[in-house]
């Protein structure tokens, strides 16, 4: 299963709740693209979640490890 995907197919459907679901899911298997869109997510207080700039951080350096161009250039601001 690809839980990117799936994060994807639940947001569009907004079913946020299982859309942060499956991009944890993605990001614990270090997908970079999840992780910036959990840090989206938490820096926003998007999708059902609060708003946290530190774990928004924390996934856009992970992500940022993982030559993730977005994540870079959010850490840069």
């Amino acid at each position: 299963m690809n839980y990117f995907n799936e994060g994807n197919k639940s947001y569009n459907n907004k079913d946020y709740k299982k859309a942060i679901y499956f991009y944890k899911r993605a990001s614990d298997l270090k997908s970079p693209t999840a992780m910036y869109n959990m840090a989206i997510s938490y820096k926003k207080g998007l999708n059902g979640l609060d708003k946290n700039m530190n774990k928004a951080r924390s996934y856009f350096e992970k992500s940022s490890r993982l030559n993730f161009t977005l994540a870079v250039l959010e850490l840069k601001k």
